[in-house]
């Protein structure tokens, strides 16, 4: 594991161009920022685009930094921070879990980090925990990630190492979201149709920071 966190680390511009790549074939609107305040203001501008202003949000922690000023959103939106009905226990001050799953379902917005971005296949990996729903990811019409560039590893095999050593650890449990692009079904014609068992469209904010 350590050879291979070295290696990603030595290629990280080679890995951020892959996973830009990778990302935008699988039907991802990618768009690379230097700083927060761009990422605050490309989220301004998905939400500005919907009719609907409902915003869904995880508690992953970028969320939170400092320079990524969700208040600036919020000026804009109705943003409410879901915090996790997958497991029992979840702490939730004013909703029920069938509350939050309404109010999920009706966003037209869900905005998340991500525990891992695969450069292969362009993926981004979230890991349901208290305070980080999968639904956020899935329900909305439209997902919007944060990625950092250090949070990419090479392929499905280094993420399934690290997936591993993060379970020994007792970090995060076993349930984890692969996310590679827009929802895609097909018809009983086998037209391929995008979003209808999740969302229609996918926007990945990559922070090379």
């Amino acid at each position: 594991i350590e050879e291979m966190l070295l290696e990603a680390s030595q290629n990280r511009t080679q890995l951020i161009s892959q996973f830009i790549a990778s990302s935008g074939k699988a039907g991802c609107k990618v768009t690379s920022v230097e700083k927060f305040s761009d990422a605050t203001e490309y989220i301004r501008g998905v939400v500005d685009s919907q009719d609907s202003h409902l915003v869904v949000r995880t508690e992953h922690q970028i969320l939170d930094h400092p320079q990524l000023d969700l208040n600036l959103i919020a000026k804009n939106a109705d943003l409410r921070t879901i915090s996790s009905f997958d497991s029992p226990g979840s702490p939730q001050k004013d909703m029920s879990k069938e509350q939050l799953k309404s109010v999920t379902a009706q966003a037209a917005i869900g905005l998340t980090g991500v525990d891992y971005a695969v450069a292969e296949t362009g993926s981004c990996v979230i890991i349901p925990r208290i305070g980080v729903s999968r639904l956020v990811s899935l329900l909305p019409p439209i997902h919007v990630a944060i990625v950092q560039g250090d949070q990419i590893v090479p392929d499905l095999d280094g993420l399934f190492l690290l997936r591993r050593r993060d379970f020994l650890q007792g970090k995060f449990g076993t349930h984890m979201n692969i996310i590679t692009g827009p929802s895609r079904s097909a018809d009983i014609e086998y037209t391929i149709v995008t979003g209808v068992h999740g969302p229609a469209e996918v926007h990945v904010i990559l922070i090379e920071q």
